[in-house]
């Protein structure tokens, strides 16, 4: 029988979300940091930071899509249930 984990109802989503951004960004985030501190402008800095999180969204959003497609292509050609 399947029980329903604690703190997996309505307000797990925006958790879930808020853990997947922090992870994304550390890598990335402290390159993010350093080009940033190098911009004199706070203006150009946060247009250099919006710029950056659209593109990795953008990037994200491909591979997963990408991903997506290969794995539908290959349930298509073979019959992925003797694997079962």
């Amino acid at each position: 029988m399947l029980h329903a984990r604690e703190g997996s109802g309505a307000g797990a989503a925006p958790r879930a979300f808020l853990i997947g951004a922090v992870h994304g960004l550390a890598g990335s985030g402290a390159i993010a940091l350093l080009v940033m501190a190098a911009i004199p402008e706070t203006g150009a800095a946060l247009a250099y930071l919006a710029v950056f999180g659209l593109g990795t969204l953008a990037g994200m959003t491909a591979l997963s899509a990408g991903m997506e497609l290969a794995l539908l292509w290959a349930a298509r050609r073979w019959s992925v249930e003797r694997w079962l």
